[in-house]
């Protein structure tokens, strides 16, 4: 069979929709009473509860983490790491951007945090 027979092959395959273009396929849902603006809604409803959804993983994470590591290295019990927790929620809610909190790192504890470089945290010698 050749290539040009098995494409027709695998579209004939595939649903009505499917073989739709974008145009077609926004032509559709107008008709079916879904306007362009209602698409654009419900995407930036569905990115922005998926951004939450993630975020709030990485941070439950992030957040249990730390706690261990600040109990196991230097014993900090529960009222230390309830306070660390406090001090580090309040500072990734309010305070700082992602890029502000990495430059303050550096500039007051010279270490620099790249997490595109193998080794992510590195210490600066001051001289």
């Amino acid at each position: 069979m050749s290539n040009r027979a098995s494409r027709r092959t695998e579209n004939k395959k595939k649903s009505r929709y499917q073989r739709m273009n974008a145009e077609q396929k926004t032509a559709l849902m107008c008709k079916q009473g879904i306007s362009p603006k209602d698409l654009q809604e419900a995407y930036e409803k569905g990115r922005d509860e998926g951004i939450k959804m993630a975020s709030s993983y990485c941070l439950k994470d992030a957040y249990a983490a730390f706690l261990m590591a600040a109990h196991e290295v230097f014993g900090f019990g529960t009222i230390r790491c309830k306070r660390l927790l406090y001090a580090a929620d309040h500072r990734v809610v309010h305070s700082l951007a992602s890029d502000e909190a990495i430059e303050e790192v550096f500039r007051k504890l010279g270490i620099t945090i790249n997490f595109y470089d193998p080794d992510r945290i590195t210490e600066t010698l001051e001289a």
